[in-house]
C-alpha cells in the first residue's frame, strides 16, 4: 500500500511517502523567501568572473545567485547589466550562493519545455522502439522550443501529450511576456514547490490515500487528482495531533538525522558529512550468524547496500559519496552488491551513477544535487562550540514541542507544563518568551524550562504532584 502524507507547519512543508507502512522518500522544503529549485527569475548581470567562469546574477533576492558560462547554454557573450531569465538548480546552503542557468525548463507530469535546444528527446528510460518512433510525428513541438518526453509519457496517448505541450507552452510564452516589462529583477514563475514535485513526478493509481492537514493543499491536490483523472482517496486532516505525529512519521524522520542506522543482521552502516563529500562506513557489528566469516561478510554487505540506498534518497543526499564496504574478495559478491545499489536508485528523481569497486574496496556514488538534504532543514551549527556540532533547527524543536504539548493535552487536564532541552537554545527561548509558549501552543498553561547540558532531544510532559510541582518551581517560566 502506498501513501502519501503533506504537513505544513508555519515555517516548512514537509512529504512523507510510504509504502507498505515504510518510509520510501522524504521531501522538505522552509517556507521563507529564499528561492527555491524550479523557481523561474528575472536576472540581472551583475560581475562576470571569466577566471572561474561564472557570472553573478541579481534576481531581486538579498544575496547574488550564480551561473556558469558554457557555450552549450549560449550564455557566453552575455555582458554587466543585461537582464536574462533564469531558472534556480540548487538552492543556497550556508556560504554558498544558490546556482541559476539561463537555460531553464517548465517541467510537466508528461513532457518539459526545454529552452536550450529545439528537438524532441526522449527519456533515457523509455526503451520502447514504436513509441519513440511514433513520438517523434506525433507530438506536436513548436517551433521555439525543445521538448523532452517523461517516463510518464510512454503511459500516455499522443493526445494527452499534445494537451500538455499547449498548456506548458503557454506558460513559456507567459514568462517571456512578463521578463519583457518586468524592468527589475523578481520571480517570473513558480509553482507550489515540492507538492508540485510529488504530484508530478510520483502520483499515478497505484496510491491508496493522500492525507493533507492544509485547506489549501487539499484543494490543489483535488484539482490536479481530477484533471488527470486519478481515483485517489484524499484526506484533510484536522486532529490536533501534527499528521506525521499521528502516523508515526516524526520518529522516522528524527532518525534521518542519526548517522548510525543499525542492520537487521546486527550490522551498522556511519554515515559522515565532509565539506567535500559523504562517507559511509559499513561495519560487522554483532553480526555473528554465519559460521563462514566470507558469508557473514557478504550478508552484511548486502543489507548495507540496500539500507544506503534507501538512506541517501530518504535523506537527500548528494554530490560524491563514498562508501567503504567490508573488504570482499569474491568478484560474485561485489556484483551483486552493486546490482542491489542500483536497484535502489532505479526510480531516483536525480541522476545517480554507482561506479565499480576500486581497489581499495570503495565505492564512489556520484548523485546530482538539486535541493538541499534533510539534515540542512532540520539542524543547525551549535554556536556554543563554533559549529564543530549540530542541534535541531530552533524552529523545529518548537514544532517537536508543540506536537508533544498537542498530543499530551488531549489525554490530562492538569496545567503544569515541564519541558526539558538543551541549554543551547536557552539565549532564544529567553529572548522572546511570549513567543516560545505561544508557538508551542502552550499560552493556557504554567511552563517550566529546564536547560540540560548535552541533550539531543526534548522532553515534555505534565506535572501531576503537588511536591513534583513544588520541586521543579525554580524552572517556571511563564504562567
Amino acid at each position: 500500500m502506498k501513501k502519501i502524507f503533506i504537513e505544513k507547519h508555519d515555517f516548512m512543508r514537509r512529504i512523507a511517502i510510504k509504502e507498505d507502512d515504510k518510509l520510501i522518500d522524504c521531501f522538505i522544503e522552509e517556507e521563507d523567501s529564499e528561492p527555491k529549485v524550479g523557481q523561474i527569475y528575472n536576472g540581472i548581470v551583475k560581475s562576470i568572473v571569466p577566471a572561474i567562469k561564472c557570472a553573478f546574477i541579481d534576481i531581486g533576492d538579498d544575496r547574488n545567485c550564480y551561473m556558469y558560462l558554457d557555450k552549450k547554454f549560449n550564455n557566453t557573450e552575455i555582458k554587466k547589466g543585461q537582464y536574462l531569465i533564469v531558472e534556480v538548480l540548487k538552492e543556497r546552503v550556508g556560504s554558498k550562493e544558490a546556482k541559476v542557468t539561463n537555460a531553464f525548463s517548465i517541467p510537466g507530469r508528461l513532457i518539459a519545455i526545454e529552452t536550450y535546444h529545439k528537438r524532441i528527446e526522449i527519456s533515457k528510460k523509455i526503451e520502447d522502439k514504436a513509441f519513440i518512433s511514433n513520438a517523434k510525428k506525433q507530438v506536436l513541438k513548436p517551433e521555439d522550443v525543445g521538448i523532452i518526453l517523461r517516463t510518464n509519457s510512454k503511459n500516455a496517448s499522443f493526445e494527452e501529450i499534445n494537451e500538455e505541450v499547449d498548456k506548458l507552452y503557454k506558460i513559456y510564452k507567459d514568462i517571456i511576456r512578463k521578463s519583457g516589462y518586468l524592468l527589475k529583477p523578481g520571480l517570473l514563475y513558480g509553482d507550489l514547490g515540492i507538492i508540485d514535485k510529488v504530484l508530478r513526478d510520483f502520483v499515478d493509481n497505484s496510491y491508496d490515500k493522500i492525507v493533507t492537514d492544509d485547506e489549501e493543499d487539499f484543494k490543489y491536490i483535488l484539482n490536479f487528482l481530477k484533471e488527470y483523472n486519478y481515483e485517489i482517496p484524499l484526506e484533510l486532516y484536522i486532529e490536533e495531533r501534527s499528521i506525521f505525529e499521528f502516523y508515526d512519521i516524526e520518529k522516522e524522520i528524527k532518525n534521518l538525522i542519526s548517522d548510525k542506522i543499525y542492520l537487521n543482521c546486527g550490522g551498522y552502516i556511519v554515515i559522515d558529512k565532509t565539506e567535500a563529500m559523504h562517507v559511509i562506513d559499513v561495519n560487522s557489528g554483532k553480526n555473528i550468524s554465519s559460521k563462514s566469516i566470507e558469508k557473514t561478510v557478504f550478508e552484511t554487505n548486502k543489507e548495507a547496500a540496500d539500507e544506503i540506498g534507501r538512506q541517501i534518497r530518504l535523506r537527500g543526499i548528494s554530490g560524491i559519496i563514498v562508501v567503504d564496504f567490508i573488504d570482499m574478495s569474491n568478484p560474485e559478491y561485489k556484483a551483486l552488491i552493486l546490482s542491489i545499489l542500483r536497484d535502489n536508485f532505479k526510480d531516483d528523481k536525480c541522476k545517480t551513477v554507482v561506479y565499480e569497486f576500486s581497489e581499495l574496496n570503495l565505492v564512489q556514488i556520484a548523485r546530482r544535487r538539486r535541493g538541499k538534504s534533510i539534515d540542512e532543514y532540520l539542524e543547525e551549527d551549535c554556536y556554543l562550540c563554533s559549529g564543530r556540532g549540530k542541534v535541531y533547527k530552533f524552529s523545529y524543536m518548537k514544532a517537536l514541542i508543540k506536537d508533544e504539548v498537542n498530543k499530551l493535552g488531549t489525554t490530562t487536564s492538569n496545567r503544569e507544563l515541564y519541558i526539558e532541552v538543551n541549554n543551547r537554545y536557552k539565549n532564544k527561548v529567553e529572548d522572546s518568551m511570549g513567543d516560545f509558549v505561544k508557538d508551542i501552543n502552550a499560552l493556557n498553561y504554567t511552563v517550566y524550562i529546564n536547560f540540560k547540558e548535552d541533550m539531543k532531544d526534548i522532553r515534555v510532559k505534565f506535572l501531576t504532584q503537588n511536591k513534583e510541582i513544588e520541586t521543579l518551581g525554580k524552572f517556571k517560566v511563564y504562567g
